[in-house]
């Protein structure tokens, strides 16, 4: 099991002792355990069995009931919740800002145990005459489930692609003389997907699968194949027949728009036979497009110059927004310059959370001046790596910035982000954004949105009319590369060259492990045509800094 996996089962084991009037010392234990896992840099794997209980905040009892879970897979604890709880119960639980008392008050009261119950109850009116609910939440809470209902049974785009790599390998070992590529959504690296999609070179046979012991629920469907990858992801197997293999991985590999505005159709009797993408290309006297661009129509993206100067993970220099144990990190600034510097970036800026922020331990003066002491000290330290003073300033409810004007002088660069009061109409957004675009001391507008993707929709922007507010000045936008957040959605990254507005590849790491997300960030910067010399971290530290003066 990831860590990510482990901390997860905590949490759902401390959402069910609520919903099911737990012990509450109990509660925190968990949910503090939770934090703590997702925090680690070290996989819980890996560690000896009598290490953990040494974890700060890990104690005696629960260490036993992580060994139970790396040995077992699962928990009693857990299990016994579990079967006292209805499905769509656990469905609800994934609704943001929507807790376990909520639920146990619905459930209890209007007996609505799924989704569609409760989107039901909301359509007449039913939870207005319960008490701690009005007009305002109840509606608030149907946007909710309906983003919810929309965005059922899809995966973000790492944990597919780890999932469908596995898949890959475990055919392999027992097939290794067929062709099988990925293709589909997944292949274009779409930000989420329902499906993982493969093409073989074959014919459909449901016996390939049989001795595959995560693949259930093997289903031919005329030409093609479905299964079930570990009881949870959908699988979608193509074949060739042994013919045109390479056309119709293209094809598959899609988009729509892309293939239909081909002037040939690859799979026509009269259409040649390939093995390889790269053989249709030249067929169609084209370059190579990366699967991740084939958005757009192919007339749209075949400027030699365009693909040319795409950007790559190699051509980032610098490590933009990062937290260290200054604030909700899990590591010292020292550490993630190591890690940093180890990857072969050149600069790190230490962007710890502003004191609004208090729920991660946000910077007040006294803090903010140990901080600057230190850089300035491992700055010295090492001459060939460079640390910045940066901050994640709490854009506040009026929109100004968290902090004064003497305070802001301070830091070499400021990433401008919201991170409480998400609930707003559009007129207060854009207002509140603005506001902060055209403070003097912003120099980054921090994940736009404030989307986390299959889990809560960003707020309502005017996206145009922010990107213009940073063009006029001279503001870059983040793309946060965390992959909960990829915020610029990528489809906004045209309007942003078109406007000269620069854009920056961050991994908002929380730990030396999440300095790796930037890969992600690049991936969706590449769909979005992203050109490395509008990559605000794309240039080395001088340059960086000489593109954030007004």
């Amino acid at each position: 099991m990831t860590n990510k996996e482990i901390a997860h089962t905590f949490q759902l084991l401390s959402n069910l002792m609520e919903l099911h009037d737990g012990d509450p010392f109990r509660i925190k234990s968990y949910q503090f355990v939770y934090q703590t896992i997702r925090n680690l840099d070290v996989s819980l794997v890996d560690l000896p069995k009598s290490e953990i209980a040494k974890i700060k905040g890990i104690g005696k009892s629960i260490s036993l009931q992580l060994v139970e879970l790396l040995n077992t897979g699962s928990l009693t604890s857990l299990n016994n919740l579990l079967e006292i709880t209805p499905p769509g119960i656990l469905k609800l639980l994934k609704i943001k800002g929507f807790g376990p008392k909520k639920i146990k008050q619905l459930w209890s009261e209007l007996g609505t145990e799924t989704p569609g119950e409760l989107l039901y109850a909301i359509q007449e009116n039913r939870l207005l005459a319960l008490k701690g609910f009005g007009q305002k939440s109840q509606d608030e809470l149907q946007k909710q489930i309906l983003f919810l209902l929309h965005h059922e049974n899809q995966f973000l785009y790492p944990e597919l692609l780890q999932e469908a790599n596995e898949l890959l390998g475990s055919f392999q070992a027992i097939h290794s003389t067929y062709i099988i590529e990925l293709t589909g959504d997944l292949k274009r690296k779409l930000p989420y997907s329902m499906n993982m999609e493969f093409i073989l070179d074959g014919s459909p046979d449901t016996q390939l699968f049989d001795e595959l012991a995560d693949v259930s629920e093997v289903e031919l469907k005329e030409d093609f194949i479905t299964a079930n990858w570990k009881g949870f992801y959908k699988v979608v197997f193509y074949f060739s027949n042994g013919v045109k293999f390479g056309n119709k991985w293209m094809v598959h590999t899609g988009s729509n728009t892309f293939i239909n505005s081909l002037s040939v159709n690859l799979l026509a009797p009269d259409t040649p036979d390939f093995i390889t993408e790269e053989e249709v290309f030249s067929f169609l006297k084209f370059q190579v497009i990366p699967p991740e661009v084939r958005e757009y129509p192919i007339h749209d993206i075949l400027d030699h110059n365009v693909l040319e100067n795409l950007i790559t993970i190699d051509d980032i220099k610098g490590v933009v927004h990062s937290h260290s144990l200054y604030s909700d990190g899990s590591n010292t600034i020292a550490q993630m310059a190591s890690i940093s510097q180890q990857s072969g970036y050149t600069y790190l800026i230490m962007t710890d959370h502003s004191q609004a922020a208090f729920y991660a331990n946000g910077l007040k003066w006294d803090r903010i001046i140990q901080q600057q002491q230190e850089i300035d000290k491992l700055n010295k330290e090492n001459a060939v790596f460079t640390i910045l003073k940066g901050i994640e300033c709490d854009i506040l409810s009026n929109g100004d910035l968290d902090y004064n004007h003497e305070i802001l002088s301070t830091f070499d660069v400021i990433i401008a982000s919201v991170h409480s009061i998400l609930k707003m109409d559009e007129d207060r957004a854009m207002s509140r954004i603005i506001k902060a675009i055209e403070n003097p001391f912003t120099h980054i507008l921090g994940h736009p949105t404030g989307r986390l993707l299959l889990s809560r929709p960003g707020y309502p922007l005017d996206m145009k009319k922010v990107i213009e507010a940073c063009s006029a000045n001279k503001v870059s936008i983040e793309l946060n590369a965390n992959p909960r957040r990829l915020d610029l959605d990528w489809q906004w990254i045209p309007y942003a060259m078109d406007k000269n507005v620069f854009i920056s590849i961050n991994p908002d790491a929380h730990s030396v492990k999440g300095i790796h997300d930037i890969k992600y960030g690049v991936d969706m910067a590449r769909k979005g045509r992203l050109q490395k010399e509008l990559c605000l971290n794309a240039c080395d530290v001088s340059t960086f800094l000489e593109r954030l003066k007004k």
